[in-house]
């Protein structure tokens, strides 16, 4: 998923007043991005389902 996609979701879903937190490293010749918000989060039986191409959370 892109990244701007995450962020998307993060700013979208987390409420107005909450934090997004956002940090990129690099490891090796690899960069990873995380996005972390105070939302409500995901139910644990959609997180298997998170990089499916069209899904869509409840």
């Amino acid at each position: 998923m892109l990244a701007s996609n995450r962020i998307d979701s993060a700013v979208r879903y987390s409420g107005w007043a909450s934090n997004i937190y956002i940090s990129c490293t690099q490891i090796s010749h690899e960069v990873v991005l995380s996005v972390r918000d105070d939302g409500q989060g995901v139910a644990a039986s959609e997180v298997n389902k998170l990089f499916e191409r069209f899904f869509r959370r409840t």
